[in-house]
């Protein structure tokens, strides 16, 4: 077979070389295609210990796509002719050979070859040339995760080698809309401008003009500077750690990912002051597979372990060996078991969710805030208009004046609602219209608001109650259910949103929520409280509480969106 020898500085030779002997538990593939990754490339041309671990006198070669051509007779987990990607870090069986795997050879024998450690199988859809880009990716998309990032955030990733444009379409993978890509290459960047990618050339230095331009302004501790959360290095070039330091905004992260071999000074009082934060991110080190192992143990051994938790408990609580040594170790076991059961539980289920995104309307619907928030607002207005519905039937059967108020409250809501899905529908945005529906809402809750406690006060006075039956129990209930859980979700995952038709709409969940509450204690309070006195103070109570802080978010509404209002007509006068 062939192979490439990396011989130092501009020096590679090319040998003939026996194929490979394999033992009981070795693998031999055959490398269809390998990219040139940066740092084979920096070896070339500059020398050893300029790359990633890279040494004179090995093959090396990294990204790469094989096939699977013979197995030892202890190996199961393959198939001959299978695809497979080898893991750099383990392909060889020694981890310091990460860069030096045998990429640019023919053959590589793979010892102890286990599935999804060293050996990953790939896709039949993904194109073998597209495959050998796999570990460039990967690492890409690692920094990308190493920053942290959030939903809603900006960010600058530096330098458009596979690196960095990895990284970029990781950070647009979750969920960062506004991502800018710089180099000093125009013909790089015009690959990433034609991906879709803001762009920006930083040889004519105008980076702070053209970042504040596309991301706005925020605080530094050295004044104005571009509104950018997170910095990403996939070029390692001095000025861009530089750039951070001087023109980060306060709490911005950075992640370097590049080589960068010639050591820094970072200013550490002005880091703290500052709140930054700095990260860097290469590899996996060993102890943490062996946690990863531990995390995530086979399901079998899982099951087994319940098994084995559940007899031991029964058997210690019926002998009553509560606090003895014994009993102690059961229930480390039988914690671990729980722990390890529920993190392979949350990982079945963003499994499930990575095959989803495969899918166009829900990878738009995770995506596109503004799709999101339609179908979020449809389907709160579908349900509300049924339970609504469903109240007022209920209403004319039991005669039940309270049931009548519930639904009204609710319909009117409801026209909030398809207010907002009106307006939102509309492809192109109107800012001093979206205010104005902004303060309408408003000004119906807090109508519909101060409409519902006189009759709730008028019904409490004269010592009226609703009487609920069975079903209506469960139906509030899980009415209430729903809507707390939406307007958490809504509250804690967008809070970054300044959008005025969203945070309507977020409002509106939230008080629709805080009524379910309030309908959901009388209901069980008339089902299974028998002092009236208690009813009616906890009632009270409970309902002073709700509809004042219903009230509280109304006034906001009015109050904010006349002030946004007054500001979008001046700012219009003043640039006319």
């Amino acid at each position: 077979m062939k192979a490439a020898f990396y011989m130092g500085k501009q020096h590679i030779e090319i040998r003939e070389l026996p194929v490979p002997a394999l033992g009981k538990n070795d693998v031999l593939i055959q490398n269809i295609y390998s990219s040139i990754c940066g740092t084979d490339i920096a070896v070339y041309q500059y020398g050893a210990e300029t790359g990633h671990r890279i040494a004179i006198g090995e093959e090396f070669g990294h990204e790469t796509i094989s096939r699977i051509v013979a197995m030892g007779e202890n190996v199961s987990d393959f198939k001959i002719g299978e695809r497979v990607y080898p893991y750099p870090l383990y392909a060889r069986g020694e981890t310091k050979r990460a860069g030096t795997i045998g990429g640019f050879s023919e053959y590589i024998k793979i010892p102890n070859a286990k599935r999804n450690h060293a050996l990953y199988s790939v896709n039949d859809r993904i194109s073998d040339k597209v495959a050998c880009l796999i570990e460039p990716f990967t690492v890409g998309c690692r920094a990308a995760r190493r920053g942290q990032p959030q939903k809603g955030e900006t960010a600058v990733v530096f330098g458009c080698g596979t690196i960095g444009i990895a990284a970029a379409i990781a950070l647009q993978y979750f969920g960062i809309d506004k991502v800018m890509i710089c180099d000093i290459s125009d013909f790089r960047l015009s690959i990433t401008k034609n991906l879709g990618f803001l762009t920006c050339n930083v040889s004519n230095k105008k980076f702070l003009e053209t970042a504040k331009r596309h991301f706005g302004e925020a605080f530094s501790l050295n004044g104005s500077v571009p509104n950018i959360d997170l910095f990403i290095d996939a070029a390692g070039a001095e000025y861009i750690l530089q750039t951070f330091m001087e023109k980060g905004k306060i709490e911005s992260r950075f992640v370097s990912v590049a080589v960068n071999k010639n050591i820094r000074n970072i200013d550490l009082l002005h880091m703290t002051y500052s709140q930054k934060s700095i990260r860097g991110t290469l590899n996996m080190k060993n102890w943490r597979a062996i946690i990863k192992k531990a995390i995530y143990p086979p399901f079998s051994l899982i099951s087994l372990l319940l098994l084995v938790s559940a007899f031991a408990l029964v058997g210690i609580f019926q002998s009553r060996l509560d606090y003895s040594i014994i009993a102690y170790v059961v229930y480390v076991i039988s914690a671990y078991t729980l722990t390890v059961l529920i993190i392979r539980i949350v990982a079945i289920i963003k499994t499930g969710k990575h095959k989803l995104y495969r899918n166009r309307l829900f990878h738009r619907y995770m995506t596109d805030m503004n799709f999101k928030a339609e179908v979020s607002l449809y389907l709160s207005f579908g349900i509300n208009i049924i339970y609504s519905l469903y109240e007022a039937v209920f209403g004319l059967l039991y005669h039940s004046m309270w049931f009548g108020t519930v639904a009204g409250y609710y319909m009117l809501l409801s026209l909030g609602r398809f207010l907002l899905l009106k307006y939102i529908r509309k492809r192109s945005r109107n800012i001093l219209q979206e205010y104005k529906r902004f303060r309408f809402c408003g000004i119906l809750l807090i109508a519909i608001t101060i409409t519902v406690t006189f009759l709730s006060a008028f019904m409490i006075g004269n010592g009226k109650t609703a009487i609920y039956p069975g079903h209506m129990i469960y139906a509030v209930a899980g009415y209430c259910f729903y809507n707390f859980t939406v307007a958490i979700i809504n509250i804690v995952k967008y809070k970054k949103r300044k959008n005025p038709i969203h945070t309507a709409s977020k409002i509106l969940t939230l008080s629709t929520a805080l009524f379910s509450m309030f309908s959901l204690q009388n209901a069980m309070i008339s089902a299974f409280g028998e002092d009236k006195l208690f009813q009616r103070r906890m009632n009270i109570g409970t309902g002073f509480a709700v509809f004042f802080m219903i009230l509280l978010m109304s006034v906001y509404m009015i109050c904010h969106g006349n002030k946004m209002i007054k500001q979008y007509i001046q700012s219009n006068v003043e640039r006319s």
